[in-house]
């Protein structure tokens, strides 16, 4: 190497990778390498790139595939799946790690199965947010964390009008206990230069029966003869969930009423785009609205006069 490289230069080339395209972080990854060859060696970069690759997956709530015991599923890498250096996968329930330079997963190893009111809780609300995805999403996932611990009297579920469990009883105040949401949907399309991924966050507040946090991000990438990303996010104001409502469904009731609503407004943004900011950046059609046929121009009254001079 022909000098010492700079921390500073080094840490901002990194951050590249925060900015990764969908689907597209391999090659981003070489393009660093690439710009910094001239300092490290591609093994040195990847080294010192491993947390700013960590995190990135963390925030694009990578997708992997996991197999345990001749059973295959999908997790998320996110922080509420960290726990040191494993990653948890609660609908198996498993744990394994992830090398997020090599983009392989490493040993999975299965973990006991809660039986208690919090996992009763956590599978029945990751049920209905399953359901909900295969609904609404083409090529979508979703995953439920439980965080904190379930006070003595909601840990025997109720029975609701139809005579089914209900766990429409939540802790009582002083015990923490939070879900944690996670979908994530991808769209690749790299041969014809685009891709696109969807994902949004909800922090359930079990205690007070409320979203501590919710919010929804959206990445489109279009890169054929040029290279232009559009980041969207919206972080909603959600209701309190009614208390005489069994939980998991009011949870979905209104995670599906906002994200229907905020998919309208998205869908009337764009077509503002269309139609104002990105048709002033065209050039003008005629009048006729048609492109000018050449061979024929001397049948348009401009042609007609040219030639009459």
């Amino acid at each position: 190497m022909s000098r010492a490289p700079d921390d500073d230069a080094v840490t901002q080339c990194l951050a590249l990778l925060l900015q990764s395209p969908p689907g597209q972080r391999k090659n981003v990854l070489m393009d660093v390498q690439g710009i910094l060859s001239t300092y490290l060696t591609a093994d040195e970069v990847a080294a010192r790139a491993r947390s700013v690759l960590e995190q990135h997956a963390h925030e694009q709530l990578l997708q992997v595939p996991i197999q345990l015991d001749g059973q295959k599923d999908e997790a998320i890498l996110c922080s509420s799946a960290k726990m040191d250096d494993e990653y948890i996968h609660p609908r198996l329930p498993c744990r394994f790690t992830y090398d997020h330079v090599q983009e392989t997963i490493g040993e999975v190893t299965a973990c006991p199965k809660p039986t208690d009111a919090k996992e009763r809780l956590r599978a029945a609300v990751d049920e209905k947010l399953s359901q909900y995805v295969y609904e609404y999403y083409h090529t979508g996932m979703s995953l439920t964390f439980a965080q904190g611990s379930v006070a003595a009297e909601s840990a025997e579920p109720t029975q609701n009008e139809d005579g089914n469990d209900s766990l429409g009883t939540h802790p009582a105040s002083d015990v923490p206990f939070t879900l944690t949401l996670h979908i994530v949907g991808n769209k690749y399309n790299l041969r014809n230069f685009w891709a696109g991924r969807w994902r949004s966050t909800y922090v359930v507040d079990v205690n007070a029966r409320t979203f501590s946090h919710a919010q929804i991000q959206i990445q489109t990438h279009y890169f054929e003869n040029g290279n232009v990303q559009m980041h969207g996010t919206c972080q909603p104001s959600l209701p309190t969930l009614i208390d005489t409502e069994d939980l998991p469904d009011a949870i979905l009731s209104a995670i599906c009423a906002y994200e229907q609503a905020y998919q309208g407004q998205l869908c009337e943004a764009v077509s503002r785009l269309r139609d104002s900011a990105f048709k002033a950046l065209r050039r003008t059609l005629p009048i006729t609205r048609q492109k000018i046929d050449w061979d024929k121009v001397v049948s348009y009254k401009l042609g007609s006069e040219l030639a009459n001079k």
